[in-house]
């Protein structure tokens, strides 16, 4: 049996005695048995078990079967019975529904602290907060189940879930046995309640799971153990979820870019002939939101834009309008890239940029025709994909936001619907500046580029105002906390265009929604090594807006 020792009086106190609880508060000398002291078994008393070696430390404790059959039933049940009276909400309810009306989105609101009061008593009972009960005996399984479910209900959308989040429940479910697996969901779990309740024994303990985790990432993969282990990949999709929180990003371990990074040479290495099981095949889908994010930015063709490694997500029997859009969205950095590269060299001639214009031309036409069809296929079952409503209509967002630039946002009708419409936007953004910053190119030169390329600058400015529109829906209790994660890109895009065409109305406001938004310890990532394109902390112009 496992046991977690949480008390903060002792976790701050240097450890003096490593004798078991009972013989500590009856101060008497103990024997220090394993697994449970012969005093106690003496006195006819449950032995509550050793605390651990190092201050501060949240570990388990092995204890016999014996000490499980010797427990406080009375305690048990106590226990159960505080939690059980804390009413749980009825998830079924939270099915991602528009919920535009305010009196929708105060029920929402109740039932989030509702859910949130549970989840804290069952926490305290769990020995995780300062709190609850030092000597409480459960289950190590039990421990992790409950902390697992609690971070799963807090982190994911009440919708029907889409692969990047998916990801997570599948782990949660298998059971793996690889430890920096767990220790990364620890970290992860950790991190969310944590900050949630602002409890800083579960946000260093998150910290040190999360070093542990790393280390032992990097030992499987110097021994090769990456090659057909799924579960090597996932834990590197767990540790740059973690990234997304300042105390992990503040203490330097690795990075949300070198972590993306990571994952494409590990794919890499082991080719997508190695991918057909249908976790592997969820891992590469999970994985093409965070390199297409990554890779606009960057503006470098990820691994997974090949053509064999495109093929690949479509061996998945879960396709749906997701699996073309990444299909399109993927080549785009590439593009970018030529385009970079072609303003740097002096011998381009017209035909390169034609050419260039024509690749880029072939992809906008393609995710238009998508988006618009995507748009047909849910008015036919008479459900719009969005709907632009007044901001009062957002009250989570408006109770911490007070800029009023914006006086409507849309209103998605699902969360995975507004993440995929902000994942579009941000991609036809970047492909349509590409195609304006050539047609002026070719302007400086003798090829005159045709009409169908011209972009009008309304036309970006609209992308980005659409970005920003989107914001709210991410911020309300339905989005969850994944909610945050979905606003990085957008935040981003809007951002560095904002600043540099002097819409200040626009940039004060996202430097507004910086402030007040991120209120779970979290902030967009960074990329290191390119001030004028970096995501969020280190971008020399997003800094101004702040």
């Amino acid at each position: 049996m496992l046991v977690m020792s949480t008390s903060t009086r002792i976790l701050q106190m240097p450890i003096r005695s490593k004798g078991c609880l009972n013989c500590r508060q009856r101060k008497v000398r103990c024997d220090e048995a394993r697994p449970s002291c012969l005093k106690c078994q003496t006195h006819g008393v449950p032995c509550s078990g050793y605390r651990t070696d190092r201050a501060g430390g949240l570990e388990f404790m092995d204890q016999t079967n014996t000490v499980v059959k010797r427990a406080k039933q009375k305690q048990l049940s106590k226990q159960h019975s505080a939690c059980n009276r804390v009413p749980s909400p009825s998830l079924s309810s939270c099915d991602g529904s528009q919920g535009s009306t305010t009196s929708t989105s105060t029920d929402l609101s109740l039932r989030r602290e509702q859910q949130q009061s549970l989840i804290y008593q069952r926490l305290k009972l769990m020995g995780f907060c300062s709190d609850g009960p030092s000597n409480f005996v459960w289950s190590p399984a039990v421990n992790r189940s409950q902390l697992y479910g609690n971070f799963l209900d807090v982190y994911l959308p009440k919708s029907k879930p889409i692969d990047h989040f998916v990801l997570f429940q599948d782990i949660v479910a298998k059971h793996s046995d690889l430890p920096e697996l767990l220790q990364g969901l620890d970290s992860l779990s950790l991190l969310t309640m944590g900050f949630m309740y602002q409890n800083r024994v579960l946000i260093q303990q998150a910290i040190q799971r999360y070093g542990e985790s790393l280390r032992n990432l990097s030992k499987s993969i110097s021994r090769g153990d990456y090659m057909y282990n799924d579960d090597v990949l996932a834990t590197v999709s767990v540790l740059a979820n973690c990234e997304f929180f300042d105390e992990i990003a503040k203490a330097g371990h690795g990075g949300w870019s070198k972590h993306v990074d990571g994952g494409q040479q590990l794919f890499l290495a082991r080719g997508p002939d190695s991918f057909q099981s249908a976790r592997s095949l969820l891992l590469l889908s999970n994985s093409k939101h965070g390199c297409l994010a990554h890779a606009l930015i960057c503006r470098q063709a990820p691994t997974m834009a090949s053509p064999e490694w495109r093929a690949v997500a479509f061996r998945s029997p879960n396709q749906d309008s997701a699996t073309i859009f990444y299909d399109l969205a993927l080549q785009v950095p590439g593009l970018l890239g030529r385009h970079d590269s072609m303003q740097m060299d002096l011998t381009r001639t017209a035909g390169d940029i034609e050419s260039l214009l024509n690749d880029l031309f072939q992809i906008e036409m393609g995710l238009r025709d998508w988006f618009s069809e995507w748009r047909t296929q849910a008015m036919t079952v008479g459900k719009a994909l969005f709907e632009l409503k007044p901001i009062d209509d957002f009250p989570t967002f408006t109770s911490v936001c007070f800029d009023r630039t914006f006086s409507t946002a849309f209103m998605f009708s699902s969360f995975p619907i507004g993440f995929l419409c902000a994942m579009y936007w941000a991609t036809m953004f970047a492909l349509r500046e590409c195609m304006q910053s050539l047609v002026k190119l070719a302007g400086e030169g003798t090829f005159s580029a045709d009409h169908d390329f011209f972009v009008p600058e309304s036309e970006l400015y609209i992308y980005c105002t659409d970005l920003c529109r989107s914001i709210p829906f991410f911020t309300e209790p339905l989005s969850a906390a994944a909610g945050s994660v979905a606003t990085f890109l957008p935040l981003r895009t809007a951002a560095v265009y904002f600043a540099s065409h002097t819409h200040w109305p626009e940039a004060k406001w996202i430097g507004a929604v910086r402030r007040s938004v991120f209120i779970r310890g979290m902030s967009p990532p960074s990329i290191p090594n390119n001030p004028v394109t970096v995501f969020g902390r280190e971008s020399h112009r997003l800094t101004e807006l702040d």
